[in-house]
């Protein structure tokens, strides 16, 4: 009978076996990180922004660029009495107030017509407005001091910008009824663009309810000139409402 041969193992130093040990838990620590940092990638229970939530925190960041007399303690403060002037010919109080003031006064039809169409105007803005805020439902800058001359419950909420739509529509308005050009339209370019800045200088809007809130006022302006009530108009709906 053979016998068989048992051959022992290769017999290793120290040095060896400490090596192999240090490459093995480097490696298992490098397997552990990875994994970590895939769960934390990964981790269904860990909350992820929506690019939606993204898109408004860099408007929110653009934004706070214009704040700059959003308070009298701000960078700007100095100029805030004369930006509030501004937001005062963008209220929609005041688009109200001045046309009944001439329909008092004035005799001449073409401007008892204008004068009725721009209260139908900012009417039907107002009404736009509060549904759209409220369908938005956003709050304002926190920048927001809440000190416009005249605030209700729905002009809480940021989006779109009121004194934008009005500044947007009125403009179209005159341009379209007095036929305005060249110079004219540039001028009511440039008070819609302050009309916009004011609203942020003010810390009152971002910079998506100025610009959303001017496209929608130009919206309302062509919808308001498509359906110009006439002097002619006006003394049939008058002469209906004397008859009854």
């Amino acid at each position: 009978m053979s016998s068989t041969k048992h051959r022992n193992p290769p017999i290793l130093d120290k040095s060896t076996k400490h090596n192999k040990t240090k490459d093995f838990n480097s490696k298992k620590r490098h397997i552990e990180e990875e994994t970590s940092l895939n769960d934390d990638l990964y981790d269904p229970k860990k909350p992820t922004k929506s690019l939606f939530d993204q898109f408004l925190e860099l408007d929110l960041q653009l934004s706070s660029i214009f704040f700059v007399c959003a308070s009298p303690n701000s960078r700007w403060g100095w100029c805030r009495p004369l930006i509030k002037i501004i937001e005062i010919f963008g209220d929609g109080l005041v688009w109200m107030l001045v046309p009944v003031a001439f329909l008092i006064v004035t005799e001449e039809k073409w401007l008892i017509e204008f004068c009725v169409n721009i209260l139908a105007a900012t009417a039907f803005d107002l009404c736009v407005l509060f549904l759209l805020k409220m369908l938005a439902s956003r709050p304002r800058p926190v920048a927001n001091k809440g000190d416009m001359l005249i605030v209700v419950a729905v002009d809480n909420y940021s989006f779109p910008s009121g004194h934008c739509t009005r500044a947007g529509m009125m403009t179209y308005i005159i341009i379209e009824y007095f036929n305005l050009t060249g110079g004219y339209i540039a001028l009511g370019g440039v008070w819609v663009i302050v009309m916009a800045i004011s609203r942020l200088m003010l810390g009152r809007h971002y910079i998506t309810d100025v610009i959303c809130g001017t496209v929608v006022g130009f919206m309302e302006g062509a919808v308001v000139i498509a359906v110009w009530i006439t002097v002619d108009n006006l003394e049939s709906i008058l002469s209906l409402f004397l008859r009854t």
